[in-house]
């Protein structure tokens, strides 16, 4: 693999702390008793489940995004993406704007600005004067 037998027992050594590898001590040669050598340290998956879960990826939206840029003759790629993604988040700030109405607080404009984002399929963490929020309020 191409690394040394230090960094992949480092690495083991980790998969085995978060109870992804079982660890066993088993002399391979066949031989026992004194100037066998050391019994070998064999590792193999446990018997743990684990699940990962990634968030959705939206290939979609990001190669209508390319694509808009792409139709853009006049300026360089990396500017007419970054105008055709700007485009994109002023048109979601429009449907937050009309979903919250005229005369709301902080905390429903804040609420409304992520459950638009979330309907993207965006992950947004709200903050509210540099703090985390605590079950997704405002403090």
């Amino acid at each position: 693999m191409g690394i040394t037998r230090e960094l992949a027992a480092f690495h083991l050594d980790k998969l085995l702390e978060e109870g992804l590898l079982d660890v066993e001590y088993r002399r391979l040669s066949g031989r026992s008793g004194p100037g066998a050598g050391r019994p070998a340290k064999l590792y193999h998956p446990s018997r743990r489940q684990v699940q990962v879960i990634l968030p959705e990826r939206r290939y979609e939206l990001a190669a209508q995004l390319m694509a808009q840029a792409l139709e853009d003759k006049d300026s360089e790629p990396a500017a007419a993406l970054d105008s055709a993604a700007r485009r994109f988040g002023e048109a979601l700030g429009v449907e937050a704007r009309r979903r919250v109405g005229r005369r709301a607080g902080l905390r429903r404009v804040l609420g409304t600005a992520c459950a638009v984002l979330r309907d993207q399929g965006f992950e947004p963490i709200r903050t509210f004067r540099g703090r985390p929020c605590s079950r997704g309020r405002a403090r």
